[in-house]
């Protein structure tokens, strides 16, 4: 069984401020709405078989949100091992569109 740790997205953001990701202070939430997304868990996964789209199979770091892991994994590094380009990740450009779009309370490009 792999070891996993589940956190929340004020856990996130503030391993995001410990790396120099900047979060978008002005990023305007009605008062539900930034609950729920600052209360939103995920898991991390050490070690998880994640059947890709190009029909391999990825085994190694991954995560999801816990209370939809059914929704698939988001994998952490690459074949060998080594974190996965942001450019070549596989969720790169939906990554890109919602922080374009500000639904995402990230400054910065991608």
């Amino acid at each position: 069984m792999s070891k996993s740790i589940t956190f929340d997205t004020k856990q996130l953001l503030s391993m995001c401020s410990m790396a120099g990701i900047v979060v978008d202070e002005d990023k305007t939430f009605s008062g539900l709405e930034l609950e729920d997304f600052l209360n939103t868990e995920y898991t991390l996964h050490e070690n998880v078989r994640v059947q890709m789209d190009d029909s391999h199979v990825y085994e190694g770091m991954a995560i999801c949100v816990t209370e939809y892991p059914e929704e698939g994994y988001l994998t952490l590094e690459n074949k060998n091992n080594e974190p996965t380009p942001l450019k070549e990740h596989p969720l790169a450009h939906e990554v890109k569109e919602l922080v374009d779009s500000g639904k995402a309370p990230i400054k910065g490009s991608l």
